[in-house]
């Protein structure tokens, strides 16, 4: 009865996180904070899952803060060129282009690859932009010189790994150290055989032989490490490619590896090795420290001032290990450290239908408390969802037909009417075909915007389909509505839009009249509109209600 109240009430929690966060996702109830610009950029490419997972982390902590148009994520591709002289200085125009209209408030950079580019690069391309980096494995002295680079230092953490593996493992005679010989893996095999030479005695290592195996392909080191002897063990620093230059691929390549492994290899970097087979060691997570440093960017932001923050920050490591690499290796509980996490567990047949019950009964009992909020809440969404134009984030021609119908009837009998106004972007079909249709819609974009800021409150604009845009004027007097027309023109004419230049537009407004439908009112609207396009555009026509 116990486990069925306790499922019950998790269930619960679980249910009302759910119809929260359904609820604060919607744009009814949660506002964008600024229009501030972020630029994630990555080392490597996203099929690397230490990138996939710190990316998405990024994005789901920025989310709601951050307009989604506003973060752009870019990728490096550093795995795959290293060491390349000649992809580096073509990334260098190609970064330098790119961004050449795009300045980021802050730039979140990701590993050592994209963190040693901008300290090339980033004072020329992005002047005085405050930079947050992540899994940046050392602190090197030109990055803590910097005051504008804040951040979390990943590490790699040999040493505490060296010591699991040997209290797990106490009869190890031989521990096999593997990487490579790029740059990287230089210096990370310095920094291990530093370790190990410091540590021997203090730490009790000195029964251990240690290897460094950095030079090799991987043919060769599958077949070595498949003729291990007894009481070896293997800790894998970081590979990314062999000595014949072949790309090593964690998701394609570690699981041969691991396999081909007679004895158990250990690691440090959970997102891309946890699951491919190592049994296990103390793990970074790329997720808690994605939402970390965009936590960190949020609060520069929102004017925190980077000298107030701290300069750097160590990442975390804690034991976790793969269920079926323990099985495979004969590794019981016992053996694992104190708080360790056991992942790829599974439970057994009578256990999971014995928790799927619970959890049914629960569902059950809480539906009716959470069902009918829930379908509100979705109800809401999609209907702010059908009346939103996806492109500019207007309401669309749907919701001015709702509105603008239920004007006329208020209106119908009263004295005080409204007029509408339809606005025509002259010669937008020539930007399309001239610049594309992706400044076609850069150019949408900004005539919004450039309409709402002149427009006043009691006033509402819709995107009525194509160039088009309908207005509601809640009608003053004519020489008013011609004076915020005339606003409206000039403040499009006047704000050029790179690359297509000036843009100029073309209206028509129409009175609303007791003695006529709405869609007569409109008709004179897009007649008047026909006017001004047939004589010269760039400039208004207004037809009374007479």
């Amino acid at each position: 009865m116990y486990r069925l109240f306790d499922t019950y009430i998790r269930s619960v929690r679980i249910l009302l996180f759910v119809i929260f966060t359904c609820s604060i996702s919607s744009p009814l109830a949660w506002g964008q904070s600024n229009d501030a610009t972020v630029l994630l950029l990555n080392s490597y490419h996203p099929q690397y899952p230490w990138t996939k997972a710190l990316t998405d982390a990024v994005s789901e902590t920025l989310d709601g803060r951050v307009k989604s148009e506003n973060l752009h994520i870019d990728y490096l591709d550093g795995r795959f060129m290293i060491d390349n002289a000649t992809y580096r200085q073509t990334l260098k125009q190609r970064i330098e282009v790119k961004y050449a209209k795009i300045n980021p408030d802050v730039i979140i950079a990701s590993d050592d690859y994209a963190v040693n580019f901008l300290l090339e690069e980033g004072d020329r391309i992005f002047p005085g932009v405050p930079v947050v980096y992540v899994g940046v494995n050392f602190l090197s002295p030109e990055l803590a010189n910097r005051d504008n680079y804040i951040g979390i230092i990943e590490g790699v953490d040999i040493e505490g790994n060296i010591n699991l593996m040997l209290n797990m493992l106490p009869d190890t005679e031989s521990l096999i150290l593997l990487c490579d010989s790029t740059n990287f893996g230089q210096h990370i095999t310095k920094l291990a055989e530093e370790i190990i030479n410091t540590n021997r005695t203090t730490h009790g290592w000195e029964h251990v032989d240690f290897d460094v195996w950095n030079n090799f392909t991987l043919p060769v080191l599958y077949e070595r490490l498949s003729v291990l002897p007894d009481n070896t063990a293997v800790l894998l620093l970081a590979i990314h490619s062999d000595k014949d230059g072949r790309y090593f691929s964690y998701t394609d390549d570690l699981p041969d590896l691991t396999t081909a492994s007679n004895s158990p290899v250990y690691g440090m970097f959970g997102a891309v090795m946890l699951g491919q087979g190592i049994v296990g060691g103390n793990i970074n997570s790329p997720m808690n420290q994605g939402k970390h440093v965009a936590t960190l960017a949020l609060n520069l932001l929102s004017g925190a001032s980077i000298s107030d923050l701290p300069k750097s920050t160590m990442g975390s490591f804690s034991p976790k290990f793969d269920y079926r690499a323990l099985k495979r290796f004969n590794i019981s509980a016992n053996q694992l450290p104190q708080g360790s996490t056991i992942v790829f567990e599974p439970h057994s047949n009578v256990f999971k239908t014995e928790q799927l019950t619970y959890a049914l009964v629960a569902i059950v009992v809480i539906t009716s408390l959470g069902l009918v909020f829930y379908n509100n809440v979705r109800r809401r969404v999609a209907e702010e969802k059908a009346n939103t134009d996806a492109l500019t984030k207007l309401p669309n021609r749907r919701a001015a037909d709702e509105w603008l119908s239920k004007q006329w009837t208020l209106s119908t009998g009263h004295q005080k009417g409204f007029a509408i106004g339809i606005l025509d972007i002259d010669h937008f079909k020539r930007v399309n075909d001239e610049y594309g249709h992706d400044i076609g819609d850069t150019v949408l974009i900004h005539i919004s915007k450039r309409i709402q800021k002149v427009l006043r409150n009691s006033d509402r604009l819709y995107r009525w389909g194509g160039e088009e845009f309908v207005i509601y004027f809640d009608f003053v007097d004519p020489d008013t509505l011609d004076k915020v027309g005339n606003r409206l023109l000039h403040a499009i004419r006047h704000t050029p839009i790179e690359p297509a230049g000036t843009i100029t537009a073309s209206l028509g407004i129409a009175i609303s009249s007791d003695f006529e439908s709405l869609e007569s009112l409109l008709i004179r609207a897009d007649t008047a509109l026909y006017y001004v396009k047939q004589n010269g555009r760039d400039n208004l026509s207004r037809v009374s209600a007479s």
